[in-house]
């Protein structure tokens, strides 16, 4: 025969073969006596190549070679590790998450193979359908699944700097405040994205770094978000005081800084317009003031007294 197909006895794992299985036509001038085939046991499954001898009454012999293909059809049994729930960024291999085992009535070794389907969108929130696979020396297969589950709960952290007061020289007492970036930004499984809004006494948003926006005179509060890949947010905020500085009003006089805060009106030096003389009140004037101190007018002029 060109091909012989036998089946594995699935509780001993072995099988036979017989010359009458094997001898499909042998034939003799007096009469075959008996035959032999070799190997004619079998306890894998596999192709192989057996041979089939004949003999007649006189002991003469003759051979020919066929091909037995032994199969076993019981599958193994799989156990999947079981199900599990790990967060954004957590190692997701099998050492981490569990390895499957199985078992083969013929095979003491299956061998263990798995693949992976991602729903959703990792590192985010997503699910992943593990389907491990099971494979006996004889071909045979089962398969089971486990589902691993990831999760980002765990929102970005954001440090913001300290409070910070500067002084504005400018005669509209606004400023141009540097240095003012998040001190740091982190996150668990992916680099937050960060912006800013600002309230107050400035008002502003934007991404990135705060530092160089302009700030009015007075308070303006700094926001900064953190944002990771999974929309879980962070904040923190400072304060940014701008101060109005000492500024010489007229060349020809000097400030000369009060003690506390006195009313004045909103004109820049307060004299008369021909020489820029000052009114003088008792040797001393206000001249201009900002939310902090007001200031003498002082005549830059040799011999002067106040």
């Amino acid at each position: 025969r060109m091909l012989i197909a036998i089946v594995l006895d699935p509780t001993t794992c072995t099988t036979s073969v017989t010359p009458a299985e094997i001898n499909d036509g042998s034939g003799d001038n007096c009469q075959i006596q008996s035959g032999s085939v070799s190997p004619n046991t079998f306890t894998q499954c596999g192709a192989y190549a057996v041979t089939l001898t004949v003999f007649d009454a006189c002991n003469n012999s003759s051979s020919c070679t066929t091909t037995v293909q032994v199969t076993e059809n019981v599958p193994p049994v799989i156990m999947c590790p079981p199900n599990i729930q790990v967060s954004c960024g957590a190692n997701i291999s099998p050492s981490i998450t569990g390895v499957a085992t199985a078992t083969d009535n013929c095979d003491p070794a299956p061998v263990i193979t798995f693949s992976d389907v991602v729903t959703g969108t990792l590192p985010c929130n997503a699910i992943i359908s593990r389907t491990w696979t099971a494979t006996d020396n004889c071909n045979n297969t089962t398969t089971c699944v486990q589902i691993i589950t990831v999760l980002d709960n765990t929102p970005p952290t954001i440090t913001c700097p300290q409070n910070v007061t500067v002084s504005s020289p400018a005669t509209n007492c606004t400023i141009a405040v540097q240095n003012i970036g998040p001190l740091s930004s982190t996150d668990n499984c992916s680099t937050p994205g960060v912006s800013f809004t600002i309230t107050g006494a400035t008002l502003g948003s934007g991404t990135g770094n705060a530092s160089g926006t302009i700030f009015n005179p007075g308070t303006s509060t700094v926001t900064y978000t953190a944002t990771d890949a999974c929309n879980n947010t962070a904040s923190c905020s400072f304060d940014v005081i701008v101060q109005c500085g000492t500024a010489i009003c007229c060349p020809e006089f000097s400030l000369v800084k009060l003690d506390s805060i006195m009313p004045c009106d909103d004109r820049a030096c307060m004299g008369s317009v021909v020489g820029r003389t000052p009114i003088v009140g008792g040797g001393k004037i206000i001249a201009c003031k900002n939310s902090v101190y007001s200031y003498y007018v002082v005549p830059n002029l040799p011999g002067f007294i106040y």
